[in-house]
């Protein structure tokens, strides 16, 4: 990590959430404390029934609030761990630019996280579209060839030679078309990889989804997200960009 490539405002975000745990973790503690002495008070004696009924309702909302202080502090702990490592892992070639909290657009927070979901499933699916290698048709032409291949026994001194040709239509069609079989293979190859787009056109696809999530996770931390569900770069308010090297005179 080269502290020289982070912004002053990223160590800002990791000191409030380092503050963020330690208080919490005081809460919780505090909480859990208020908790068993409620219980234990309410072991003995009340001189009022109303006295038994506010403590019981004070233990009870305890009760409801300690799972919530937990989660928050599960979340800020997370959060930190995630965007230390981060930082340290943050090659020297790489710096960090501050970007501009997103103003809220009329979006609630589900919107927001089903548009990122729609979003991240199209990637995946653009992706899982295969890209022919370059090596593509050499393989194809080797398959066909296989299928054309008799099978040979007996050429051995003194043995009896023994030619099994292959007698399925499509192994036929190996043999007699050769190079028409490679040229139906690789038009189908063809059509698959540039289903439902080219490629090139995939690319940029991809790429503007890419930046529309950003956007969006910007925006659904802006709506209060959990961060621990967000990319430490998104929670800190950076985005990671190249540093140029000077050119050498």
């Amino acid at each position: 990590m080269n502290r020289n490539n982070i912004p002053t405002t990223v160590f800002a975000v990791i000191d409030k959430y380092e503050r963020d745990v330690e208080h919490l973790t005081q809460q919780v503690a505090r909480t859990q404390d208020a908790i068993d002495n409620a219980r234990q008070r309410l072991s003995g004696g009340f001189q009022k029934d109303q006295e038994y009924r506010d403590l019981r309702a004070t233990l009870d909302q305890l009760i409801t609030d300690r799972p919530i202080l937990e989660n928050k502090l599960r979340d800020a702990q997370i959060t930190l761990a995630n965007s230390k490592q981060f930082l340290e892992q943050l090659p020297a070639d790489l710096m960090l630019q501050p970007v501009k909290r997103v103003a809220q657009n009329g979006y609630d927070l589900a919107q927001v996280q089903r548009r990122i979901a729609d979003a991240e499933d199209e990637i995946k699916r653009l992706r899982a579209v295969p890209t022919p290698s370059d090596d593509i048709e050499m393989r194809v032409r080797e398959y066909v060839n296989a299928l054309a291949r008799p099978t040979i026994s007996g050429i051995g001194t003194g043995q009896q030679l023994r030619v099994s040709w292959p007698d399925d239509i499509v192994a036929v069609l190996a043999l007699l078309l050769p190079d028409e079989m490679v040229d139906a293979l690789m038009q189908e190859i063809e059509r698959q990889s540039n289903l439902p787009m080219p490629l090139e056109a995939r690319k940029k696809r991809i790429a503007q989804l890419t930046a529309e999530i950003d956007a969006l996770q910007r925006q659904a931390l802006s709506l209060g997200a959990e961060t621990s569900d967000l990319p430490p770069h998104i929670v800190l308010g950076v985005r990671v960009v190249t540093v140029k090297k000077e050119r050498v005179a």
